[in-house]
């Protein structure tokens, strides 16, 4: 489910492997203190050994990172995640990481760490790291229990038959964690209200209709799901799920969810970031360039439409002439890509100075900072103009679930000389099939595609 990233919770929750983090060195610590500065045994006085401090605390360090990286790779820190089911998970991970420590101490020890890792500190620090976060996530169960009453899931239940919703009803009226309204589905009307958290279908409706309903509330960026029989929708991934006890298909747009949605904003951060300051030297010759060619402005900006149909405004370095929007006009006719898309092979508003600019895309590198600022991604489906989007078809408008990119599927394969139909079709299989290896992929075709001046 998603709500506001301003709700106490979600801060809470982004809090969480920060405060484990602290409360595993804090167990650490504590075994080191007892083995080194206390008798284990009152009144009898056994042998201390030698005990390395640096090398106890790199065994820290490394042991927990190890536990926040399980943790995160086992869902333990979603967001939105019922209490409910947390500590099985908490135990299962906890196992793991008690174990791969274990091995981390028997293959390394002698060798990383040469004095030797004491097997009571290691022993004694899982007990109390057990210890520690039991406690602590359980108090974070209580908080977030009492938050979640207070900020309630908003919920629009959707359904044709009454009897099909009773149950559904009687579940969540009973549930704090959620507060609803009821809309008796009639295919004339829009939604009621934008103001949701999640969107329940309950009971029988016809491929089409939902699939209407799915591709209205996910550019909301809402979450959907379908309590009946299920049907194989377009472009849509498939998820069992529990909703108020009761199970429920989950509609996805794209695999792009939760920590792979934070492990792309990170990676966007960390490339953009490299990028804008070792290549600053470039950006400055390209802007030196235009300046003595053409004198102001030095940049192109246009509003775009962006993720879940906001607009926002796009950067890219000036490559045509001052008057070039007022002279698209007059040669609509002479376009060479189907519509709503202009392209010309010769275009008039483009000097031959700069277009070894356009050949290569370096007029598209402002728009590195676009991605530095969240409004587009390094990879996505192209941003469009208003006017452009305003003609997609139903389907296409699904490109708008996600962030636009600097470069997507598409480029890769064709770039302009596709239809827009072919474009949009390599876009959404994307948007389906996203992973690191695919942004990766595509971020290197790119790049050779570009210097082959396709």
């Amino acid at each position: 489910m998603k709500k506001s990233v301003h709700n106490p919770v979600v801060l809470l929750s982004l809090l969480r492997p920060f405060f484990h983090l602290a409360l595993l060195a804090l167990s650490f610590f504590v075994a080191y203190v007892i083995r080194a500065y206390t008798d284990l045994i009152p009144t009898v006085q056994l042998p201390i050994p030698l005990i390395y401090l640096d090398e106890m605390f790199l065994f820290a360090v490394l042991s927990s990172l190890l536990f926040v990286i399980v943790a995160a790779w086992s869902w333990l820190y979603q967001l939105f995640a019922p209490v409910s089911w947390y500590f099985s998970r908490y135990l299962r991970v906890f196992f793991i990481w008690f174990v791969l420590i274990t091995f981390l101490w028997f293959y390394w020890n002698w060798f990383l760490f040469v004095g030797g890792i004491s097997r009571f500190i290691i022993i004694w620090s899982a007990v109390f790291c057990f210890l520690f976060l039991s406690i602590f996530d359980s108090w974070y169960g209580v908080i977030k229990k009492f938050f979640e009453k207070k900020d309630t899931f908003k919920v629009l239940l959707c359904y044709k038959n009454i009897d099909d919703a009773t149950a559904v009803l009687e579940k969540i009226s009973i549930d704090r964690s959620y507060s609803y309204k009821t809309w008796i589905f009639d295919e004339t009307e829009s939604f009621p209200t934008k103001d949701f958290d999640v969107f329940v279908v309950v009971g029988t409706f016809t491929q089409h209709q939902l699939q209407n309903l799915f591709d209205q509330v996910r550019l909301m960026g809402k979450s959907f799901y379908h309590i009946s029989e299920s049907f194989f929708l377009d472009d849509v991934i498939y998820q069992n799920i529990s909703f108020a006890g009761v199970m429920a298909m989950e509609y996805k747009a794209t695999t792009l969810d939760g920590r792979a949605i934070v492990i792309k904003r990170i990676s966007d951060i960390f490339v953009s970031g490299f990028f804008l300051v070792f290549f600053s030297w470039l950006y400055v010759l390209i802007a030196l360039f235009i300046f003595i060619k053409d004198w102001f402005p030095l940049f192109y900006v246009s509003e775009r439409i962006g993720r879940w149909s906001k607009p926002f405004r796009m950067y890219k370095f000036r490559t045509m002439i001052k008057n070039a929007e007022s002279m698209k006009k007059d040669l609509i006719d002479q376009n060479e890509r189907s519509w709503p898309l202009f392209k010309m092979k010769d275009d008039p508003r483009i000097p031959a100075r700069w277009r070894f600019l356009r050949k290569r895309s370096l007029d598209e590198l402002p728009q590195v900072w676009n991605v530095f600022i969240g409004t587009m991604s390094l990879v996505g489906p192209r941003p469009h103009l208003d006017q452009e989007v305003a003609h997609y078809q139903p389907w296409q408008k699904r490109l708008l679930s996600i962030k636009p990119g600097i470069t997507s599927y598409a480029q890769i394969f064709g770039r302009d000389s596709l239809s827009f139909d072919d474009e949009a079709r390599l876009d959404l299989y994307y948007i389906q099939n996203r992973s690191i290896f695919l942004d990766v992929y595509i971020v290197f075709a790119t790049i050779g595609v570009i210097s082959k001046g396709n």
